[in-house]
């Protein structure tokens, strides 16, 4: 989503949310807030009660969705396919490790008998090298 769709998502969510909840009509608020104003005041202390009125009125709202019977069973049903995602997700972990292990049991068992056997060729051609040597030492004298 490019920023210019995340910002206008945001600004309908917030139209939508802001006439779901607001607890006046913008006139009536606009009428306070210039009240407040003409009184020496910023506008503050109305945009303050309405903000918690809102607050509130969205507490609420939550709260009666949390505890409705279809939400909690959609969190349960929530719950019990993630602990299913996460249990498979661990066994797959498991698997792999043990591939991992396995594997890596094969190729060391692997490189250690390539190893030995180059030890053994090297080790009889030093034998071999040695006995020419001293065949030749032999003959010399």
């Amino acid at each position: 989503m490019s920023r210019n769709s995340k910002f206008l998502f945001g600004a309908i969510l917030g139209a939508i949310f802001g006439l779901a909840f607001a607890p006046k009509k913008g006139s009536e608020l606009r009428k306070e807030i210039k009240s407040e104003l003409d009184k020496g005041g910023n506008g503050s202390e109305t945009l303050q009660k309405n903000a918690q009125i809102i607050g509130e009125d969205i507490s609420q709202t939550t709260q009666e969705l949390y505890n409705d019977p279809t939400v909690q069973k959609h969190i349960k049903d929530g719950k019990k396919e993630g602990q299913k995602l996460f249990n498979k997700a661990k066994k797959n972990l498991k698997v792999s490790a043990g591939e991992i292990i396995k594997n890596t049991k094969k190729a060391l068992i692997s490189k250690s008998k390539e190893f030995i056997k180059k030890s053994k060729t090297a080790n009889q051609e030093k034998v071999v090298n040695k006995k020419k040597k001293e065949s030749n030492n032999s003959k010399e004298e």
